[in-house]
């Protein structure tokens, strides 16, 4: 079973669920491997930089596997994000309370719309802010931006009018990382 792209960007099965990490960058290797109480394993040459793990991904995994399996998802958590490698703990019921979250419609990553057959109904919101071209079309796709700071989905249908916007926030804000730019 495929469970991500590489041993450093996947799933792993932790002693009561899952864990996801992306462990992407080599401090977040060595953070991961002091998280997991086994930073002696940096020093295997097969592990030695990310060419070499790239290359001997089938025993990284083996390595690291066991290494989750022996905690519970909550302390994996805790001691990944300790030393700073991006992880979250995997809930296999999420796609089924994501719409009475509180905060995943604070975030505005919920939207709501009117279709003039199916009436109401909510679905999630783009993944990222678009923007618009610097000519000012937004091209062939039906998202717009109002502000730099603000990214909007309008709908029209022959009964109403929707247009649904939340505001863009950094990543650092979504995510707790200063990884990455907005």
């Amino acid at each position: 079973m495929q469970l991500g792209l590489h041993p450093l960007y996947r799933l792993y099965e932790t002693a009561d669920g899952w864990v996801c990490i992306a462990a992407t960058k080599d401090e977040q290797w060595r953070g991961l491997l002091d998280a997991l109480g086994e930073p002696s394993v940096g020093d295997d040459p097969r592990f030695g930089d990310a060419s070499a793990r790239a290359a001997h991904r089938q025993e990284l995994d083996e390595v690291l596997e066991p290494l989750f399996r022996r905690q519970a998802s909550a302390d994996v958590f805790a001691a990944l994000d300790g030393h700073g490698v991006p992880c979250e703990i995997a809930d296999p019921d999420f796609a089924r309370h994501a719409f009475d979250d509180p905060e995943m419609r604070e975030r505005g990553l919920l939207v709501e719309q009117h279709h003039p057959k199916l009436g109401r109904f909510e679905h999630s919101a783009p993944p990222s802010p678009f923007r618009t071209r610097p000519d000012g079309s937004g091209g062939h796709l039906p998202w717009s931006v109002s502000t730099p700071a603000r990214s909007c989905v309008s709908t029209t249908s022959t009964t109403t009018r929707s247009r649904s916007c939340w505001p863009v926030k950094p990543y650092s804000k979504i995510c707790g990382s200063t990884d990455r730019a907005a």
